[in-house]
């Protein structure tokens, strides 16, 4: 009698993290967790497949952490990663998740410029913000001018903001960027020029 014992050498799982990267778009980073007895090699799958714009930077028998290629615009979707690894005498495991890619928040910026009493140009700025949940919004300003900021907000907010009248600041062009990320960190940002001439 020959006796086969059957022995879960493998174990494989996928952490997920989804984070909202510095020019606003959501980016996801897959790390593998595996527990092997010995050396294993890993593969990574990705279905449907992507062809060229593949989601992430990866290489077979990579078993560590996958970032996302900042280059790759890919369709909405849903899109299913495979974890393989396999050991030396061909024993293996898998395991996979689910990466929804989808632009669930669209922004813009409205920029009203006024000429106020005193002669000077005034600007109002006015989000809008089109998103599936509840976001927040931060308001960047670059180059940045430090306590003479440009308009009176604070981060979360994403209503209109107004100039500060009290507030002199030195000509140029300023960028003014609008960020916002709703509760799983997909994110959105646009932005737009004031000039202070």
């Amino acid at each position: 009698d020959t006796t086969v014992i059957v022995l879960s050498t493998i174990q494989t799982s996928i952490d997920l993290l989804q984070n909202c990267s510095e020019d606003g778009s959501s980016q996801y980073t897959l790390t593998p967790n595996v527990n092997a007895i010995s050396a294993v090699t890993c593969n990574w799958t990705f279905s449907p497949d992507v062809g060229d714009d593949i989601l992430f930077s990866t290489e077979d028998s990579d078993c560590s952490a996958i970032d996302p290629r900042e280059d790759v615009n890919i369709t909405d979707g849903n899109y299913t990663v495979t974890l393989t690894a396999t050991d030396g005498s061909n024993s293996c495991s898998s395991s996979d998740t689910t990466v929804i890619v989808l632009s669930t928040i669209q922004t813009s910026i409205d920029l009203l410029q006024n000429c106020s009493e005193d002669g000077s140009s005034q600007y109002t700025l006015t989000p809008n913000v089109n998103a599936i949940s509840a976001v927040t919004c931060n308001w960047t300003f670059s180059p940045d001018v430090g306590d003479d900021i440009l308009f009176s907000t604070e981060d979360s907010d994403c209503s209109a903001i107004d100039p500060r009248e009290d507030v002199n600041i030195t000509d140029g062009n300023y960028t003014v960027t609008l960020t916002a990320t709703d509760g799983s960190n997909s994110c959105s940002s646009s932005d737009t020029t004031v000039i202070v001439l």
